[in-house]
């Protein structure tokens, strides 16, 4: 699954999904704050999703892990017999940390913070 342009995949290859994820809110951490965030998935628009963060607290890295989250469920409704790829695009150095480097750590310290909480 290469385009030609080094390690990236092929978004129009058949056996990958690809997903654009992004979140935002306005007054992020007052009581009042509105989130929101967006799953664009460029070749299956049909399957986009655009929603606000509800609960209370919405903040804009509760809407970036919502994005991801989205795309993530869209493609198992999609693609249920898990044969597929799914390339998740997102500028949140949050999600992308917590994905690609914490998660391990969280799993082997049994899904606890540093300072031990759940």
């Amino acid at each position: 699954m290469n385009s030609g342009h080094g390690n990236f995949p092929d978004p129009v290859h058949p056996s990958s999904i690809v997903a654009f994820c992004g979140g935002s809110a306005l007054r992020n951490g007052e009581p009042d704050c509105n989130a929101a965030y967006a799953c664009i998935f460029p070749h299956n628009r049909d399957w986009d999703v655009v929603k606000s963060v509800e609960g209370p607290w919405p903040t804009s890295n509760r809407a970036e892990y919502m994005a991801a989250l989205a795309a993530m469920e869209r493609a198992n409704i999609q693609d249920s017999d898990k044969r597929k790829v799914l390339f998740i695009y997102s500028d949140s150095k949050l999600l992308i940390e917590s994905m690609s480097k914490w998660i391990y750590r969280w799993r082997n310290n049994g899904w606890r913070t540093c300072s031990g909480e759940k």
